[in-house]
């Protein structure tokens, strides 16, 4: 059954206009911190397979998709979407639920976790590095150079390089060849693939490598060992952009945390098993949250 979410215009910690989707059912709230380049499309097979009675709260960060970015245009942060994460909560009246991190979306959860930790029930990270995005595919020294370094020539050729790619995004045969180069594993749904790959169409490319860019600058190092709420962690076996090491490293650090290894999976194991993906965020979450904040009788995907 498809998740329905209703969309929203509201504003951010400086007032910058950002899209948001919410869905109001039980007592406890998914906070979803999506990865960069990640929107709704992203999450629906997810959303899709979770216990229906969670409520959801999900948003596109500021200067991407439906977003605004700031009138200054000044480099957009990882602390930026934290803060804007406080200004929607409070237009939503929520006081406090999961965080729940796909890729960048995990240093976000993390650094949320620093600035709110009394307003965190949990944390579910989900194949992402909780530090230096661009760290993580090829370590530190000249990998992590080489890393930054492309990403800063992509964000110069920002304006021809989405003229280029514009006409293709929303073609079917651009999720065909995602498949096809095992960016994203074959089992994941093609209408989902395609269209969160055609959310693309419309993204500031210069931006977002320079939000990219930004994000390797952020660091969790010195917070990771305080986190003292229920977590989990997983990671894809193929994941090549955050590779298991960058999971079992955070799961060795969070002392009440919980590890999963997605087997047969990259870093888009969220639309690739989203049935497995929603039965452990399920099982955990009831498990591990108070009473009060889990429905009654959680769904067992019994289909």
């Amino acid at each position: 059954m498809k998740a329905i979410l209703t969309e929203h215009a509201g504003a951010g910690f400086d007032d910058t206009p950002l899209r948001y989707w919410t869905r109001r059912a039980g007592n406890c709230w998914l906070l979803i911190c999506t990865g960069y380049g990640g929107t709704l499309p992203s999450w629906q097979p997810l959303l899709n397979e979770l216990d229906p009675r969670w409520s959801v709260l999900l948003w596109d960060y500021r200067g991407q998709f439906g977003s605004s970015a700031p009138d200054d245009d000044l480099p957009i942060t990882v602390e930026d979407h934290s803060r804007d994460l406080d200004a929607l909560m409070t237009t939503e009246s929520i006081k406090h639920g999961v965080l729940v991190g796909w890729s960048v979306g995990v240093q976000v959860a993390l650094e949320h976790y620093r600035r709110r930790r009394r307003a965190v029930d949990g944390l579910v990270l989900i194949n992402g590095a909780s530090e230096r995005v661009l760290h993580s595919p090829m370590g530190k020294g000249l990998g992590a150079d080489a890393m930054r370094g492309i990403i800063r020539a992509m964000g110069v050729a920002g304006a021809p390089l989405q003229t280029a790619l514009r006409p293709i995004l929303h073609r079917r045969f651009t999720a065909r060849v995602a498949k096809a180069l095992r960016f994203v594993k074959a089992e994941a749904d093609l209408d989902h693939v395609q269209a969160a790959i055609t959310s693309w169409r419309d993204m500031d490319v210069a931006r977002y490598m320079a939000m990219t860019l930004t994000a390797d600058d952020h660091v969790t190092d010195d917070m990771v060992d305080t986190v003292r709420v229920p977590t989990l962690i997983t990671a894809g076996d193929q994941d090549f952009l955050t590779p298991p090491l960058q999971a079992e490293r955070l799961h060795q650090r969070i002392a009440d945390s919980e590890y999963q290894l997605f087997e047969g999976t990259t870093h888009y194991a969220i639309m690739e098993k989203p049935v497995d993906f929603a039965r452990t965020i399920d099982d955990f979450l009831a498990r591990r949250l108070p009473p009060t904040a889990t429905p009654a009788t959680p769904n067992r995907h019994t289909r």
